[in-house]
């Protein structure tokens, strides 16, 4: 199951990690990482979510994921020296550590963390074949249902009572590979049924998440 490099390290060299760099406060939807850039940096997403997006050849970004706090950002690109492959994206406010590249290289010898980092990237590959499956097999409702749960985690992490997603609904169509129009006639029978509501601020509040756990587990029924 993947869990996020926080958990992976461990809280005490977590926070040795976190050390090797000053505190920065980001702003939401600022640019943190982006597409095509020299890994000459990792961050240490500390608090807050983030929005991770790719650039086809035609020149459209697209959401793939979103990270919690507790992830590290841009490893891969300091690991094997190649372009960073997506853009970060701070959905909300974020406080980050931005460890430059030889001190994290450094960092990950002293404590031997090759073997971990790699089980975290085989952790993040074999989410990503999950999502890729409902992408390919489930109806449009029941990937949305199965991307809020995901994103609820997400939100819990947070500590928010009742899980707020964040994301816009083209942010959420552009997630399961849908028309906005589709995520949107399945959120308005959610919203009938009580299952969610329309936040203030934006985004969406999750009234009923073991409703929408129920809708998301249609996908693994015979």
């Amino acid at each position: 199951m993947y869990q996020p490099h926080r958990a992976l390290l461990g809280e005490s060299l977590w926070a040795e990690l976190r050390k090797l760099a000053r505190e920065q406060r980001r702003p939401a939807r600022s640019v943190l990482l982006r597409q095509g850039d020299p890994g000459t940096h990792v961050m240490a997403l500390h608090t807050g979510s983030v929005m991770i997006t790719v650039k086809s050849g035609q020149g459209k970004q697209t959401l793939i994921s979103v990270r919690a706090a507790g992830e590290l950002l841009g490893d891969l690109a300091v690991l094997d020296g190649q372009p960073r492959t997506a853009t970060v994206i701070a959905a909300e406010a974020c406080r980050v550590h931005a460890v430059p590249a030889p001190e994290f290289l450094q960092f990950v010898d002293k404590h031997a963390l090759h073997g971990t980092l790699l089980r975290q990237s085989i952790g993040r590959l074999r989410a990503a074949e999950r999502i890729n499956i409902e992408l390919a097999m489930a109806p449009v409702a029941i990937r949305l249902a199965c991307t809020l749960v995901r994103l609820a985690a997400i939100s819990a992490i947070r500590s928010c009572s009742t899980p707020h997603i964040i994301l816009t609904q083209e942010e959420l169509a552009q997630l399961i590979g849908a028309s906005r129009n589709a995520v949107g006639s399945a959120l308005k029978a959610w919203r009938d049924r009580g299952w969610v509501r329309t936040a203030p601020g934006g985004g969406l509040y999750l009234e009923n998440v073991e409703a929408l756990r129920a809708q998301a587990h249609v996908l693994s029924s015979p």
